[in-house]
């Protein structure tokens, strides 16, 4: 009887431990699978990271050259609102002189007008 009952339990043991290794193995299946999916999904989500920093380097290059632009018209319009600037002062100029020298010429005929009329008058 012992050994019908020991043969029973290694044959229990047998079968729980052949059950046991097989479930085993299949959850190493079944992880090294999504392990494998995992890898897929995460290759793919490196490459669009990759694309999202090449897409931020674009976008700082074509940033540098925008300020650049930027910067190169404004100095551009510098440059024409002080040349403007400087036409104006130069006609200002032009138009002061012609106004004095037209003072400077009348300015003897002011100053003999009155004279004539005081010498009139006394």
């Amino acid at each position: 009887m012992e050994t019908i009952t020991a043969t029973i339990l290694a044959t229990v043991l047998i079968t729980v431990a052949v059950i046991g290794l097989g479930a085993g193995i299949w959850a190493i299946v079944s992880l090294k699978r999504r392990v494998s999916k995992l890898e897929i999904l995460g290759s793919g989500f490196q490459d669009q990271l990759n694309g999202v920093f090449r897409e931020f380097e674009l976008v700082g290059r074509n940033h540098d050259e925008k300020i650049k632009d930027v910067r190169n018209d404004m100095n551009r319009e510098f440059e024409n609102i002080h040349n403007r600037i400087d036409r104006d002062a130069v006609e200002l100029e032009k138009q002061l002189d012609k106004r004095f020298d037209n003072v400077y010429r009348k300015l003897p005929k002011i100053n003999a007008e009155p004279t004539a009329q005081m010498v009139l008058n006394d």
